[in-house]
């Protein structure tokens, strides 16, 4: 039960009455400012007209003239929903929580991003069994879709079992999430004079079948790094031809030959 209807002196007190009667406790400190600037205003108008009027007096007056507490409590009560109340404010601390949890999970990505950005391309690995002949310089670029292959680097090499070419293919790729269109295993190669280096999807499905040639150059590579917007590959043809000036790399996506690529292997420079 709240406490019957007491006589009011003071803005303050009319305005602790008018709470009794509010439910919505968050509210209490907005309507007893709103009141009592009211109240405020209220009494400076009547000392405006009656300078000669005691300041306690106008506030007495001020205060009856916004008439029974109670029910204008109770007008309040009826406008500021406890149950809309508390849903605003656990409605905005979850949105709050889920906003900073959100933060924390993205934060260690954030951090990669950046250290993706400021991190520099690989380059490519030899190994202490190849003896490098010589460094090639590819041109030119190829784009299929909203990839673009391009070879920052490629070598020459001796290996133990004939004449090796490694190269560093890029593919750049504006979304972030596409990342590269195939894995390395499908790329195979072909030179100036007609031999194919089948990619080692192919090999190795010959491996399962009627084997495959021992002598016959192959294409095989891995994945060197990924960034947001570029793929790095590590592609290597193996037992190429000695005779062979250009050597160039291909893509078959759905019976569909998607990139033309040229390292030339005695000078010159091959179109992309």
């Amino acid at each position: 039960m709240l406490p019957p209807e007491v006589p009011h002196r003071t803005i303050g007190q009319f305005c602790d009455h008018v709470c009794m009667y509010v439910r919505f406790r968050p509210d209490h400190d907005s309507i007893t400012e709103e009141l009592t600037g009211h109240l405020e205003d209220h009494k400076d108008a009547l000392l405006e007209g009656d300078p000669d009027m005691p300041l306690l007096e106008a506030e007495y007056r001020a205060v009856a003239s916004m008439g029974d507490a109670e029910a204008l409590g109770r007008w309040l009560d009826s406008i500021h929903s406890p149950v809309l109340g508390w849903f605003q404010i656990w409605f905005f601390r979850a949105v709050v929580l889920v906003g900073v949890l959100a933060f924390l999970l993205l934060l260690p990505q954030a951090e990669r991003a950046a250290q993706q950005l400021a991190a520099r391309p690989p380059e490519l690995e030899i190994s202490e069994n190849s003896r490098v002949i010589a460094a090639l310089h590819p041109e030119g670029a190829w784009s299929w879709q909203d990839y673009t292959f391009s070879i920052p680097q490629a070598v020459e090499t001796q290996d133990w079992d004939g004449r090796s070419v490694k190269a560093l293919l890029k593919i750049a790729h504006p979304n972030p999430w596409r990342k590269e269109p195939v894995l390395p295993g499908s790329i195979w190669a072909e030179d100036d004079l007609g031999n194919r280096y089948d990619s080692m999807d192919t090999v190795n499905e010959l491996l399962s079948g009627d084997g495959y040639p021992a002598w016959r150059g192959d294409c095989h590579g891995s994945t060197a790094a990924r960034f947001l917007f570029a793929t790095y590959c590590e592609i290597e043809v193996r037992k190429v031809d000695p005779a062979a000036a250009k050597l160039t790399l291909h893509l078959d996506r759905y019976g569909e030959d998607v990139l033309w690529l040229t390292i030339p292997l005695e000078g010159g420079g091959g179109n992309g």
